[in-house]
């Protein structure tokens, strides 16, 4: 390992949800085992040509032998945002969040990496670590194949962002964006930077970010609520509790309704925000119904085409009786600026418009011309008690999961994939 570990606090690599997820997981399944993967979803990036495992490993280790230090857990204990979370989440529960074991293995000329243990306890940290770890380890490859410092590196993706920010206050006011860093930034550093840009030239469209160390660090608030991971694990569940024979399509619909209906006796209006395309915007907004939808702050798009979901979402919101305008539509798939003005200018006259900007913001170093060197990459719930699942989305090519699994969802509820749009990011 270099003489600085990527990762030196954990909370810099950790997403305000995967707190919010992990004391869900803590007070329904606490005995619930999950299995987790690794998936590059750029299939022409060989992430094994820039990365050698020897140091992935080492440097995950170092993640995992660490855990949350005890000031870490003073300073989470003092924010507003962890006041949701009962005393014995500081005093017990985090404390003793020991990380499973990581299997990291090259598979097949591609890069392999595993996990699984009790859900809550240890298993769901990993995901933004790992990622945020492959991402730097990987842009420093690049960086010096490419000639360039790390330094110049962090100047170019800084005065691009900068001038960024001066367009969007021109040109999309009133956005409300969240920094979404942790997963795919160019570095922990360019993130740091990121937040200091954005305090300095447009601090009024700074309204959160994602990444909790960052947070702190910054006295910006701090943001999420859940991902794809809460229905793709409860299907499991059930799957796991129902028997093998079960019906799929039946098991779709009880694990969303459960997620929805748990995650708002747990947390209430404040934190709910619909995620709407596990099986597909259609299908959720099929069976969200209009209570909910007066009660819920909104809706987060994170595939298909994002004009296409937003206006869905307002069209719903109508035949609902429900005033769109009262309403937050998030969107956080593959942002560029030029994404966000295009968004806002189209929809901000009929509903709240926020944006949840990573990997745009944070790992902006070459220009948009050039954003096929950014791996798209994720770390999913493949698995929960021994059951496999599968995510559909509005974009076949952000499918994850198990293929058949996919395939017998698709047919039991009528799911029909809509246009492949190759990830940004």
């Amino acid at each position: 390992m270099r003489d600085a570990p990527v990762i030196q606090n954990i909370t810099d690599a950790l997403d305000y949800y995967k707190f919010t997820m992990a004391y869900f997981a803590r007070k329904y399944f606490p005995e619930a085992t999950v299995r987790y993967e690794f998936s590059n979803r750029s299939s022409s990036i060989r992430l094994l040509k820039h990365i050698d495992l020897g140091r992935l490993r080492e440097e995950l280790r170092h993640v995992r032998l660490r855990g949350f230090s005890a000031d870490e857990l003073r300073k989470l204990h003092g924010r507003d945002e962890f006041r949701i979370f009962p005393e014995w989440f500081f005093d017990d529960f985090l404390p003793n969040a020991v990380l499973p074991p990581l299997l990291i293995e090259e598979r097949n000329n591609r890069l392999h990496i595993e996990t699984e243990g009790n859900w809550a306890q240890n298993a769901i940290w990993w995901e933004t670590i790992v990622l945020a770890v492959i991402s730097q380890l990987y842009w420093e490859s690049v960086t010096k194949e490419l000639g360039l410092t790390e330094e110049q590196a962090l100047d170019l993706g800084m005065k691009r962002l900068a001038d960024d920010l001066l367009l969007l206050r021109r040109n999309a006011p009133g956005a409300r964006i969240a920094l979404f860093g942790a997963r795919r930034r160019f570095s922990d550093e360019m993130e740091n930077r990121a937040h200091e840009v954005f305090l300095e030239t447009a601090p009024e469209l700074l309204l959160a970010t994602s990444t909790v160390g960052k947070g702190m660090r910054y006295g910006v608030p701090i943001t999420g609520t859940n991902a794809h991971e809460l229905p793709m694990v409860l299907f499991s569940l059930h799957w796991a509790e129902a028997g093998e024979d079960a019906d799929l399509g039946a098991l779709a619909y009880t694990s969303q309704q459960d997620m929805l209906d748990k995650w708002w006796e747990l947390y209430g209006e404040h934190l709910a925000i619909g995620l709407t395309d596990t099986y597909g915007t259609d299908f959720f907004l099929r069976h969200f119904g209009a209570e909910r939808a007066a009660a819920w702050r909104g809706f987060r798009q994170d595939s298909g085409d994002p004009l296409t979901i937003g206006q869905k979402y307002i069209d719903f919101y109508r035949s609902v009786g429900v005033d769109p305008k009262e309403k937050l539509l998030l969107f956080t798939d593959g942002l560029v600026r030029s994404t966000i003005e295009f968004l806002w200018r189209e929809l901000h006259e009929y509903a709240q418009i926020g944006f949840g900007w990573g990997t745009g913001a944070t790992n902006n170093v070459f220009p948009n011309e050039q954003y096929y060197r950014h791996a798209s990459m994720v770390m999913k719930a493949v698995e929960g008690n021994g059951k496999p699942n599968a995510k559909l989305t509005d974009n076949p090519m952000k499918a994850a999961g198990d293929p058949a699994v996919a395939q017998r969802l698709k047919e039991a509820i009528g799911h029909t994939d809509g246009p492949a749009i190759t990830p940004v990011f």
